[in-house]
């Protein structure tokens, strides 16, 4: 297939009818795109060397061209960043956890503490 005739393929939002048209790549290369950039919500040009067909010499061109991008989709986080930021804010709740814990301890004895649906006094 002459490579002239493809292009531009978005990796990370392409079909799989869409990665099919880059040399070198079928249904099994093509499914692996979809299932890798399932998993990790967006692929580079190393992500798509791990696991394609498509040898160093064809590819890189290809993407040097613009006939093959891994541009992200507007407006949509890609999961890497999305995993990211929710660690970042289970960090943040463990740690409110632990000074909650704390002053817990510090509430002299005899007070009554409410919580939703109870009441519990010390």
């Amino acid at each position: 297939m002459a490579t002239s005739n493809i292009g531009p393929i978005n990796v990370n939002t392409a079909s799989k009818e869409d990665h099919k048209l880059i040399p070198n790549v079928g249904d099994k290369t093509s499914l692996a795109i979809l299932k890798l950039r399932d998993e990790k919500g967006f692929l580079d040009i190393e992500d798509l060397k791990s696991i394609s067909t498509i040898p160093n010499t064809v590819l890189d061109p290809l993407v040097d061209r613009g006939v093959i991008t891994f541009e992200e989709e507007l407006g949509v986080p890609s999961l890497k960043d999305t995993i990211a930021q929710l660690q970042e804010l289970q960090k943040v709740v463990a740690n409110k956890d632990v000074q909650i814990s704390i002053k817990q301890k510090e509430i002299p004895s005899g007070i009554t503490v409410t919580r939703a649906n109870s009441k519990t006094t010390i």
